[in-house]
């Protein structure tokens, strides 16, 4: 069941109620309670009390909670995750339908749990129902609807269940009040690259949500075709992401030409106790490697590693990597500025 703000609810399992304060995701709400304090509570262990029934006297009767629903709406307003999109305009991105992968962590975009959206920038209303395949079947994932220009949360997933958006298949119909002639409906099947999703690189800041997020195409806008006019050849559906993701080592960069990138594992992981130690010395690897990529594409001339010294594994295998490359040339950086534990690097021009 879906809850909106200032929803009355009775818990499921326990006595007490109160009312939705704050909307998490499709599975978890905030249900504020007759004390005062704010609760995480899984929607599905919660009942929607309606107004006028005998569910609705019962818990009033018994459980009686403040409705002040202004507060709750002002409370909800600045949690709000995603910048809202006023008077349903369009967004900033290409028209088409897209699918939206939000990780939960953003400061480690490649661990734990992602939501999920469907994006619909198009002038018209849609009905959707969205398929995943798995060898020769379907299997519904989602059904609904979504007001043009706007967004709509599938559910939170996580990382092994994104695999099942390899491929799958959407229904669509599209509405608007007025329409010349008909919009054929879409039904049709769709890929995505998931490896794509295990690429920082590949995730963007956008102008539909205030975190950065893998944003790909998976349907055009329909096309109208004018009667008597020559036909305008419809544009052929892409895959591929419609947000090109600004270049990782910009967000290191500490003048025009020099950029520093800590890599110690507390920077990379929100929680680094949840990793052993091989898949440390891989987060710390795969990072080191992509910023290099990334400065070398750049042009940057200067970067400095901050690896640490601890056993010295990270530093030994950062040599192995460096040693690669005919550009470069790479030595101890300051110790009175960065203590032993760094390496600078010089870039002499293109690969």
């Amino acid at each position: 069941m879906k809850f909106n703000i200032g929803d009355k609810v009775k818990f499921l399992n326990e006595k007490g109620g109160g009312i939705i304060s704050k909307i998490l995701s499709n599975t978890m709400v905030h249900v504020s309670v007759d004390d005062g304090f704010d609760m995480p509570v899984l929607a599905k262990d919660l009942v929607l009390i309606t107004s006028n029934t005998v569910g609705e006297r019962y818990f009033s009767e018994h459980y009686e909670v403040e409705n002040n629903k202004q507060a709750i709406q002002e409370a909800a307003a600045v949690n709000q995750k995603k910048p809202e999109n006023k008077d349903n305009r369009p967004f900033d991105i290409p028209e088409g339908i897209y699918i939206a992968f939000v990780p939960d962590d953003q400061k480690n975009l490649i661990i734990g749990d992602v939501e999920v959206y469907l994006l619909n920038n198009t002038g018209y209303d849609l009905i959707y129902s969205l398929f995943v395949r798995d060898k020769s079947k379907y299997f519904g994932i989602d059904y609904g609807n979504i007001e043009r220009y706007s967004e709509k949360s599938i559910e939170v997933f996580n990382r092994d269940e994104l695999e099942y958006f390899n491929s799958g298949a959407m229904q669509i119909l599209f509405f608007k009040d007025s329409l010349e002639d008909m919009i054929p409906p879409i039904n049709t099947d769709y890929k995505i690259k998931m490896l794509k999703l295990l690429k920082e690189d590949n995730y963007s800041i956008n102008n539909v949500f205030s975190s950065r997020a893998y944003i790909q195409k998976l349907f055009d806008a329909p096309v109208i075709f004018v009667k008597d006019a020559e036909p305008t050849p419809t544009q052929a559906k892409t895959s591929e992401p419609q947000i090109k993701a600004e270049p990782l080592i910009r967000k290191h960069k500490v003048e025009d030409d020099f950029a520093e990138v800590d890599l110690h594992i507390e920077a990379l992981c929100e929680y680094p106790e949840t990793l052993g130690n091989h898949e440390k010395l891989q987060l710390q690897l795969d990072y080191f490697t992509r910023c290099l990529e990334s400065a070398i594409a750049e042009n940057l001339h200067r970067v400095v590693f901050i690896h640490g010294v601890g056993a010295g594994i990270l530093k030994i295998e950062l040599k192995k990597i460096f040693d690669q490359y005919s550009m470069i040339e790479y030595f101890d950086a300051s110790i009175a500025k960065y203590g032993i534990g760094a390496t600078e690097v010089l870039i002499h021009g293109q690969k």
